[in-house]
């Protein structure tokens, strides 16, 4: 019997870790990736003694398959792992730890009095009818209160999703967390018996547990090492044109060094941004092209910075700086590579990425480099008192980067399941479908391969 061919549109973490899932387990596979590089945000520059981690610096490990799949890859020299990631909230002007513990809770100055009486009174608010109709903000305020919001949740969602989250659904953005309230009634009580209930089975499934993985020589050795074992099933600087439907499977049409090429297979796996998706779709399915477009996605910037640590006027020894949107900074979080991995710049330097853009700073992208640099470096010396210039400086722009799942997104998500109903053998799957940062692309990837896997065992 053949292989069966899959197609994988997409060069992404999703897209690269489906197809490598995969290729391990004997299909036939071509990944077809637009840019020179595959990758997706992951982009490592080594250079005169740095690391600088241009997208993602790292994430959380929310699967078991995580280390499986690190292990496969023979990257476990390569792997640092932080079991304690120190995070400091900025609030009026001064950092403060952020509360990890339930004591840390009723004893941070980040909380008044009231606020602390809210989150007691939590467990007995009742449920969220309808997930995908509420937003973050409203789902977090409801239960925890307003300041618990802005000084605690909003900076975690302004890092994951660049916006505030008063314009995203609760369900779809986290999904773990409704979860964990739709069982239990209270998220307080539900997180704490979830992570009882993950370490008697020794997983980490429930997505609230897990340390923060990167590794010595950047993420790209991740997606690099990803690419070597794809081999020549990749392709790159292949843009898709479209996809068919046919009676024996499917058409690939896309474009490779100038030329126009079909590619005939069994599956497809799209592993593309919506919008890019919508553009390879036949105009027969009008209305999902237009769901799909409906999609919103922010764009980001990151700033990699270093300086002399004997010129910051506050020794920082965190591994990250999380930004309120109250602060009316212009960046959305700041990560502390060299507390993070040492080998990202020389001993005597203290290494910073600065996130910024999305919904609330987009204009600040609009802005000249040097201007762009000027204004994320003032306000950033201003938190850590920093006495002198910057050593090095490496600035990067996303373009349509993250995208944001509005209210009603459940529509979406339905119309594209009819969509693979009546195209049995296409799947989607990406950051648009469920999760942004890396650990939860590689839990994508996971969950992609499992209903391929599936749907081929049922037609053998």
């Amino acid at each position: 019997m053949n292989k069966p061919k899959i197609a994988v549109l997409g060069g992404g973490v999703t897209g690269l870790t489906t197809a490598y899932l995969l290729l391990s387990s004997g299909y036939e596979v071509t990944v077809f990736e637009k840019n020179s590089t595959a990758g997706g945000m992951i982009e490592t520059t080594r250079e005169s003694g740095y690391v600088i981690d241009k997208g993602a610096a790292g994430f959380i490990d929310v699967t078991p398959a995580t280390l499986k799949l690190i292990k496969d890859l023979q990257l476990k020299n390569e792997l640092v792992s932080v079991s304690a990631f120190k995070r400091f909230v900025l609030k009026n002007g001064s950092l403060f730890p952020m509360p990890s513990t339930v004591t840390d809770f009723f004893s941070t100055p980040l909380f008044n009095y009231k606020s602390k009486l809210k989150i007691l009174a939590e467990p007995f608010v009742p449920r969220t009818k309808n997930g995908y109709a509420v937003t973050v903000q409203d789902f977090i305020t409801r239960r925890l209160g307003p300041e618990f919001f802005d000084y605690y949740f909003e900076p975690f969602v302004s890092s994951v999703y660049a916006g505030s989250g008063a314009d995203i659904n609760i369900a779809s953005s986290y999904p773990d967390l409704f979860a964990i309230e739709q069982k239990y009634g209270s998220i307080i009580a539900g997180i704490q018996k979830a992570l009882a209930e993950s370490k008697k089975k020794s997983n980490r499934s429930s997505g609230f547990q897990g340390n923060y993985i990167t590794f010595k020589n950047g993420m790209s050795v991740f997606t690099n090492a990803l690419i070597s074992r794809l081999g020549i099933n990749l392709t790159t600087v292949a843009e898709v044109e479209s996809v068919t439907k046919n009676e024996d499977g499917f058409a690939v049409s896309f474009f490779h060094t100038g030329r126009k090429k079909r590619y005939d297979c069994d599956y497809v796996v799209s592993a593309l941004p919506a919008y890019a998706l919508s553009a390879v779709l036949g105009e027969n399915y009008s209305n999902l092209k237009k769901d799909l477009l409906k999609i919103k996605y922010s764009s980001l910037g990151s700033l990699f910075v270093t300086f002399k640590k004997a010129d910051l006027g506050i020794p920082f020894d965190g591994s990250a700086i999380m930004i309120p949107g109250a602060e009316k900074m212009p960046f959305l979080t700041v990560l502390c590579n060299s507390e993070i991995n040492t080998a990202s710049a020389p001993p005597d330097e203290s290494a910073f990425t600065i996130l910024f853009g999305g919904e609330d700073n987009g204009d600040l992208l609009k802005k000249e480099p040097a201007e762009i640099k000027k204004e994320l470096i003032s306000a950033f010396s201003g938190i850590l008192k920093i006495k002198n210039k910057p050593v090095t400086t490496n600035l990067r722009i996303w373009k349509n980067a993250v995208p944001r799942y509005h209210k009603g997104y459940d529509k979406i998500l339905r119309n594209l399941n009819d969509f693979e109903e009546i195209n049995r053998g296409f799947f989607a799957t990406g950051t648009f479908t469920g999760g942004v940062p890396v650990g939860e692309c590689i839990r994508n990837a996971e969950k992609t391969f499992g209903r391929i896997k599936n749907h081929i065992d049922k037609k053998v």
